[in-house]
C-alpha cells in the first residue's frame, strides 16, 4: 500500500493510519457479521443486523485515502518518464508480491478441496487474470478474481497506471484531479463506443474511480491548510464532521440504501468528509496511539488475509458453533479476533518480503544485483 504522508517536520500523519486501521476494521466486520447472520439463528433480532452493511464503506475509505497519498506524496521533481517508471516499480513492488503469494495459497487450497469444494477448480485463463488483477467474469463471483478481496486492487492497478501517465505528462499538482477526471471520462466514453467485453466496461464504467479523485481534492485542500496555523476548534469541527458523516453511511445501510446505485454518493462523499475532517484533526492533534498506529501498518495483510478466517467461521457457524452466543457478541469477538490473528500475517510474511524487496532495490542502486 502506499506510503504514509508525512508533515514538513517528517512525523507521519498518525490519522491516516488510524483511518487505514477503522477501514481494515470495518471491513472485516462485515465479513464476520455475514458469516454470522447467515448462520445464526438468533440474527436477525440482533442490535447490528440492521447496519451490518455499513462494513462495506471500508473500501470506500481505502480508496479514497489511496487518492490522498499518491497526491500528497508527489514529488514536484518525480516527473517525466523516470518519475512514471518509479512510481510505477514502487506500486509494483508494495502490492503484488503479497498478493500474489496470498493467490497461490488461496489456489492450493482450492485444488487439494479445503475451499470452494462445489464450485469447480478455475481454468488457466481465470488464473492468470486473477494475478494480472483483470476483472473478468468468472465461477466465483462476476469480476472478482480467486483471491476475492484482490477486486479492489484492480481498481488500485487502473488508478496507478494513470496516475503515472499524469507523472509521465508532468501535469503539474493543481491541474492532476481534473487532468484525470478528463482522462477516466475519456476513457469511459471509448469503451461503450468500441468495446464489447463487459470486464472493459466493468472497470472503465465504475464510478468508484471517483473516490480517488475525492482523495486527490482532500489532499490539495490538506496541504493548503497545512501553510496555515489551524486552531484547535477547527480541529474539532473537523472531527465533528467526520463523526456526522460515519453517522450518515450507518443510516444509509440501516434504511437499505442501494449501492448498486449510489454507493459513491451514500459511502464516497461521507468517506471524502472522514478522512479530510481526521486529516485536519491530527494537524492539531497528533494521532498517536500504538494499536491504532499497528493495525494501519498491517491494514493490507489483515485485508489479504481476513477471508481465510471469515471462511473458517462460517463453516463453524453452519455446524452450530457459537449458536448458544449472542449474535452480536460474536460479530466484536469475531471482528476482533481475525483483525489480531490477520495482523500476524503482517509480522510473520509481509514485513520480511517488504525488508527482501528494500534489499534488492538498494543492492540495484549499488550495483551489486544486477538489474
Amino acid at each position: 500500500m502506499p506510503p504514509y504522508p508525512q508533515r514538513s517536520n517528517g512525523t507521519k500523519l498518525g490519522g491516516l493510519q488510524a483511518l487505514r486501521a477503522f477501514a481494515v476494521v470495518l471491513v472485516v466486520y462485515f465479513h464476520i457479521a455475514t458469516a454470522v447472520f447467515t448462520y445464526h439463528g438468533g440474527g436477525a433480532t440482533s442490535l447490528f443486523f440492521s447496519t451490518y452493511p455499513v462494513g462495506q464503506a471500508g473500501v470506500d475509505i481505502f480508496f479514497v485515502i489511496s487518492g490522498f497519498i499518491m497526491f500528497y506524496t508527489r514529488k514536484d521533481s518525480a516527473n517525466g518518464f523516470k518519475g512514471a517508471t518509479t512510481f510505477l516499480k514502487h506500486r509494483f513492488q508494495r502490492v503484488m508480491p503479497l498478493y500474489w503469494f496470498w493467490t497461490t495459497i488461496f489456489i492450493a487450497l482450492w485444488y487439494f478441496g479445503f475451499v470452494h469444494k462445489s464450485v469447480a477448480f478455475p481454468d488457466s485463463t481465470t488464473i492468470i487474470g486473477s494475478l494480472l488483477l483483470w476483472p473478468m467474469k468468472n465461477v466465483i463471483e462476476p469480476y472478482q478474481p480467486i483471491l476475492s478481496q484482490g477486486w479492489t486492487l484492480s481498481f488500485e492497478a487502473y488508478f496507478y497506471v494513470f496516475f503515472a501517465v499524469a507523472i509521465l505528462a508532468r501535469v503539474p499538482n493543481r491541474l492532476m484531479a481534473p487532468f484525470l477526471c478528463v482522462v477516466y471520462a475519456a476513457l469511459y466514453l471509448l469503451a461503450r463506443a468500441f468495446s464489447h467485453e463487459p470486464s472493459v466496461l466493468h472497470l472503465t464504467g465504475s464510478p468508484l474511480i471517483c473516490e480517488f479523485v475525492f482523495g486527490m481534492i482532500a489532499a490539495q485542500i490538506a496541504k493548503a491548510l497545512s501553510r496555515s496555523i489551524i486552531q484547535s476548534r477547527i480541529a474539532y469541527a473537523a472531527i465533528g464532521v467526520a463523526v456526522i458523516a460515519f453517522v450518515a453511511m450507518v443510516t444509509s445501510a440501516y434504511y437499505e440504501v442501494r449501492l448498486d446505485k449510489y454507493r459513491v454518493l451514500i459511502y464516497g462523499v461521507p468517506a471524502f468528509a472522514i478522512i479530510l475532517g481526521v486529516v485536519v484533526y491530527d494537524m492539531v492533534r497528533p494521532v498517536a496511539s500504538k494499536v491504532l498506529l499497528f493495525v494501519g501498518n498491517a491494514s493490507y495483510s489483515i485485508y489479504l488475509t481476513h477471508g481465510f478466517l471469515s471462511m473458517l467461521a462460517g463453516s463453524a457457524l453452519k455446524r452450530g458453533f457459537g449458536h448458544s452466543v449472542n449474535a452480536d457478541v460474536l460479530c466484536i469477538a469475531g471482528t476482533i479476533a481475525t483483525v489480531a490473528a490477520s495482523s500476524l500475517t503482517y509480522v510473520a510474511i509481509e514485513k520480511p518480503m517488504l525488508r527482501l524487496v528494500h534489499y534488492q532495490r538498494r543492492s540495484r542502486a549499488l550495483g551489486s544485483v544486477p538489474a
